[in-house]
This record gives C-alpha cells, structure tokens and sequence, in this order.
C-alpha cells in the first residue's frame, strides 16, 4: 500500500517537463529501470539534482499505480498545478498595441482533459502566444481542471505552457473587445452567424483572440454577445445525420492554423 499525497504522473514526456516546472512539486518518484533505460536514467538523474525521491519498483507495482494507464515505466507522485489568474494581466499589459502580431486562446467549458490537452499541445506547436480557460471554481463556462489526464495528453507541455483562469470570461473579452481586438467565436457551420458587420477593420487588427467552446452546446449566448466575428469548418462531403461536428482539439487546432496564417 502506497499513501499518494498528490496527483499520478505518468509517462516520461510529462514527468520530464514537471521536474523542470518550479511550480510543481514531486514527492516522490518510481520508476522501472527495464523499461528504458536512456529515458529513465534521465529522470532519475535530473531527480537527484532537484533532490526529489526516487524508489526503483517493478512494471508491476507501476501497472497498479498507474490504474494500468500507460506509464512507459516511471511514475510520480505530484502536487496539482495551481494555475495563476489571467484577470489580472490584462490590465498588467495595458492592451498594447493591436497591431501587435498575436494570437490568444479562451477555452470555455472544454470539460474533456484529453482534449484539454491536446488543444495545448496544439496551441504551443503552431505559436499561439496565451491560452485561457475559464475558471472550474467560480465560472458557468468551466473548463477542465488541470490534471494528469491533461498533462499526460498534451505530452507534459502543460508544464512549460501553462494555460491561466478567467473568473469572469464575459467582462474579459469586452475589455478586448473594447481595445479593438478581433474576438471571434468558433461556431458550426449550420449556425446562425453574427452580424457581418464588424467594429474593427480586419485587414489591420493584428490581435486576435479565438474563443472555443465544447462539442455538445459549444459557445453560450452570453460569450457569442462579446464576439465581434465568427469562424467554422465547412466538412469536405454530405455528412451522415449522426455527424455534425469535428472533435474539439481537431477543430481548435485547425482554427488556430487557419488564423495564424493571419498574422
């Protein structure tokens, strides 16, 4: 029996990366020497410098730990990350200049962590500059949590690529909106879209904000209220009724490139 004071690591890209992160802390690690021996030598000796424990145990025992998640032979023990508010640098940075070339991210009610995941491991790839989430304490546009499953899905780049909280989304994108950033919704292509008539010149706003919701009811009214433009993925052949949608990471992460191409 094995007393866990955190959060179950797992894999050697996520647990890499967590001992790089100064706001993480690892209580303990275990690990399968067998299981590879470059890579997992590799933690433990980066381990070692951080003065963290190390325990050597059997694929076994990890199976068990791990609740048979693919592990790649080492596990940890891990505080939870405790994500810094967004609210807060918005006015930090005073809405410089909107010509500025930048792409940001607000995921709202994005429950699934695997796909919270793989929307960050996208976002960092193609050069998204900040992503937000709405706050899973005090928010109606919740988001997943930042936990294991995430960071396992996103190959530990939640570690490096922290995503920050929004308590109030709705206030958050009129102050941007209010500073002449493009804000635009992510909606289905069968959607009512918003008025084609935007308050900012889009061929000089360089500053853009995407706002994604889930796959279910996507954005609400309230957040599509504070949108100044739309945009959706048209699908490439008559769907079948049952299929109206992209998953939302494959949804996200094409958006992102799309506006990306932009800037």
């Amino acid at each position: 029996m094995v007393h866990v004071r955190g959060e179950i690591l797992v894999g050697y890209h996520s647990i890499r990366l967590a001992l790089e992160n100064p706001k993480r802390k690892i209580h303990r690690l275990y690990y399968n020497a067998g299981s590879d021996g470059g890579r997992i030598t590799e933690i433990i000796n980066l381990s070692k410098d951080q003065g963290v424990d190390s325990k050597p145990t059997t694929r076994g025992f990890l199976n068990q730990f791990a609740c048979s998640t693919l592990h790649r032979g080492v596990c940890a023990d891990a505080e939870p990350l405790s994500p810094e508010s967004g609210d807060r640098l918005i006015d930090e940075l005073n809405i410089e200049n909107i010509h500025a070339e930048r792409l940001w991210l607000l995921l709202c009610s994005v429950g699934d962590p695997f796909n919270l995941g793989a929307i960050i491991r996208s976002a960092y790839f193609l050069g998204v500059e900040r992503i937000f989430l709405c706050s899973p304490h005090d928010s109606d546009q919740a988001s997943s949590p930042l936990n294991a499953v995430a960071s396992r899905t996103s190959a530990g780049i939640v570690e490096i690529f922290t995503p920050k909280f929004i308590h109030r989304p709705e206030a958050f994108l009129e102050k941007l909106q209010d500073n002449g950033w493009q804000i635009i919704a992510a909606m289905p292509e069968n959607s009512q879209r918003l008025s084609e008539v935007s308050p900012i010149n889009r061929t000089v706003v360089k500053s853009k904000l995407l706002v994604v919701g889930n796959e279910g009811e996507g954005l609400s009214s309230s957040i599509i209220q504070k949108c100044n433009m739309f945009e959706s993925i048209a699908p490439g052949r008559t769907l079948h009724p049952c299929v109206d949608s992209l998953n939302v990471s494959v949804a996200t992460a094409l958006l992102m490139e799309r506006l990306l191409q932009t800037i």
